[in-house]
């Protein structure tokens, strides 16, 4: 690498049309602090170069307007401590939340993309490494060392890192210069670098085989992205040792640490899966924006929250009904329907095994499995969100599900799609339903794709979820396309 400032974040910068600002207050002066010249946002970024070997940032940015940054990178290592991420998200890493440690690792030659609406904010402080300091430069001096893309890695995303936390804040606020500027701030990488691999090394020694299984939020993040992966996968030939290194444990680990959440080894999971629940882990763009990740947060409405998701390819046992209009006329009218009354479907609901979005519960709702849809249909009703569609009640299964279709219920295999959540998060029934409601289809109605790349899709044969749970949830999961 010639220098790390010209290979990695000159042309950032050029995008971005952010040029010199000079000296800023609060920022220290052996960096250089860059401001936007073009009206796309406000706040500064500072950075601390070093040769081709490290960059020190700090920034305080506010976008005004929506936007995507793309632009291909050299490689490198990035980490940082964000204090504000407001609708801020990128490809790779963790989703960017505040009060978490945030990591980046870039293949040579990868586009980085970064979604950002109007007025979101990001703060943070962070470290950028190149392969010449982390592999080279380490290399000469230690001999072997750690995988410091590993450990990178394994500390992505923690909210538990408090020694790391405190050496950021150390470096947003040193004023020095001259010499002892660059004396600091080479000690403040390598420290920072020392910290990461510290703490890989326990999180490695927690996953040891033959360790006990402590479900901590990552390994229990990481056990249900490998579950779905598994029900993605039924047909195809998963080994322990390719479902260790994607869940990042040691296979003794995730054997244990599989069976104390599911009840059964990942071998004996294939052969039965297990219920998997409609969200899955959240990354921060959704793969077919990117071609990477599963999910990316795109923007908030007052307590609801909207993104996209990718559900993989599932069956749908349901009865149909193509001329009522809402839960409680559906049910009135399926009434009508011998053997489809809703006492009759419930109970046949209830009675199937391995329901995706069963969370245990025992009323006949989503928190049992059940689930109200809408299928796009030129023969069923007009909705009053403008296209023909068919009302539903059913549950959705594992794609491989071969059990007996109930008599008077009708199975339809759904294909891996694209679709946007509209979410609430719980509320009282009795008092909140109808403004829970009011918020939701507000929030669909004004629904802001400029960037996004996607639009609704109301084509026949689409369907559209929708969950109703108050002590969980009000989500409707609606089908989009590229448009």
């Amino acid at each position: 690498m010639r220098s790390i400032k010209d290979d990695m974040y000159d042309e950032a910068f050029r995008l971005w049309d952010m040029v010199p600002a000079g000296t800023v207050p609060g920022y220290g002066s052996a960096g250089s602090v860059y401001r936007f010249a073009n009206g796309c946002g406000h706040g500064e970024y500072w950075a601390y170069f070093h040769d081709n070997l490290f960059a020190v940032n700090a920034f305080d940015m506010t976008f005004e307007h929506a936007g995507v940054m793309r632009y291909r990178h050299a490689e490198h290592l990035s980490i940082g401590y964000y204090e504000a991420a407001d609708l801020i998200v990128q490809s790779g890493g963790s989703t960017l939340r505040a009060g978490a440690i945030s990591t980046y690792l870039a293949e040579e030659g990868a586009e980085y993309v970064a979604l950002y609406q109007p007025g979101s904010a990001t703060r943070a402080t962070s470290i950028t490494i190149s392969p010449d300091y982390y592999r080279d430069y380490l290399q000469a001096r230690f001999g072997n060392i750690p995988d410091v893309r590993r450990a990178f890695a394994l500390v992505d995303g923690r909210t538990d890192f408090p020694e790391l936390v405190a050496l950021f804040k150390q470096v947003r606020a040193y004023q020095g210069t001259g010499m002892a500027a660059t004396l600091f701030y080479e000690g403040a990488v390598a420290e920072a670098l020392a910290l990461v691999i510290e703490r890989a090394a326990a999180i490695e020694a927690e996953r040891a085989e033959g360790s006990a299984p402590s479900l901590s939020k990552e390994d229990r993040a990481a056990l249900d992205d490998l579950s779905a992966h598994i029900n993605g996968n039924l047909a195809g030939a998963l080994s322990c040792e390719e479902l260790a290194r994607r869940a990042c444990m040691g296979q003794t680990k995730l054997k244990a640490a599989f069976k104390a959440a599911y009840g059964v080894v990942p071998s004996a999971y294939r052969k039965r899966p297990a219920p998997v629940v409609l969200r899955t882990k959240i990354n921060p763009f959704d793969r077919y924006v990117l071609g990477l990740g599963e999910i990316g947060m795109v923007k908030s409405s007052d307590d609801v929250k909207a993104y996209f998701v990718t559900i993989p390819a599932h069956r749908f046992l349901h009865v149909r009904n193509s001329e009522s209009n809402g839960y409680w006329d559906f049910w009135q009218k399926q009434s009508l329907v011998p053997g489809q009354d809703h006492e009759t479907v419930c109970g046949l609901l209830d009675s199937i095994k391995g329901k995706l979005d069963d969370n245990g519960g025992s009323e006949a709702d989503s928190s049992g499995g059940h689930v109200m849809a809408y299928i796009g249909d030129p023969g069923g009703r007009l909705c009053d969100w403008g296209f023909p569609r068919v009302e539903c009640y059913g549950v959705r299964l594992p794609a491989a599900y071969d059990g007996a279709v109930p008599p008077n219920l009708t199975m339809m295999d759904v294909p891996e799609a694209e679709y946007l959540v509209f979410e609430h998060g719980p509320f009282d029934y009795e008092q909140e339903n109808r403004s829970v409601e009011g918020k939701i289809e507000e929030a669909m109605a004004t629904f802001d794709f400029d960037g996004t790349g996607y639009r609704f899709d109301t084509e026949p044969g689409r369907v559209l979820y929708f969950y109703h749970d108050p002590e969980r949830f009000w989500k409707y999961v609606r089908p989009v396309k590229r448009g």
